[in-house]
């Protein structure tokens, strides 16, 4: 599990030359991933080719962008860009002990900085170096935060994506988030209880 949030971290990064060969060196965990989804070919196009498309869907599209990368703007009916959201995925995160390095720009709820908090989480879970408060902290940011936008944000790239990597990467990350939040879904509805209950005993002055 933590490799494969791993790697669609990667997958929703831009992809610059670091980040590119890496997936390169990762291409048969890559075609596994995908496979599951929509069996064919998983090669990487040329990287200049990943860039544009990537810019395209994701930062700018003349004035539009198709998907979106950022969690809270899925958490808004209105699709706003919520700094609240924000400081409180930072302020999980923050407390988990995973702070932000001060030179990444974007803002802690981008897809890929939600998908690479998993990958961290997950990893120390696995390790024994985290215990149920790290299992609940992974259920909350894929139940809450991911699983919100997962739908819409993979529907928008396979809908406009003009590169075969990209439609199937939306797909497998779409399959494996149901699967995530599935099995997760007794342990969020356990977490929010328990802070729903915690709120009627010490309400907000």
């Amino acid at each position: 599990m933590p490799s494969v949030f791993w790697l669609f971290s990667l997958c929703f990064r831009y992809p610059g030359e670091d980040v590119y060969l890496r997936l390169r060196e990762h291409i048969g965990l890559l075609e596994s991933v995908i496979g599951e989804a929509d069996p064919g070919e998983a090669e990487l196009p040329d990287q200049e080719e990943m860039q544009a498309e990537y810019i395209r869907l994701t930062v700018n599209n003349y004035g539009h962008v198709p998907a979106v990368p950022y969690a809270s703007c899925y958490m808004h009916e209105e699709g706003l860009l919520l700094g609240t959201v924000q400081r409180e995925i930072a302020r999980v995160m923050r407390d988990a002990g995973r702070e932000l390095r001060e030179d990444i720009p974007e803002p802690p709820d981008h897809i890929h900085l939600l998908l690479e908090f998993c990958a961290e989480m997950a990893g120390a879970i696995r390790r024994g170096e985290s215990g149920r408060q790290g299992y609940e902290v992974l259920c909350t940011i894929v139940c809450r935060s991911i699983a919100c936008m997962a739908e819409p944000f993979c529907a928008n790239i396979r809908e406009h994506a003009r590169l075969g990597l990209y439609r199937n990467l939306a797909l497998a990350f779409r399959d494996f988030i149901r699967e995530m939040a599935d099995l997760m879904e007794g342990e969020c509805e356990s977490i929010n209880t328990c802070e729903q209950e915690e709120s009627l005993c010490h309400p907000c002055p």
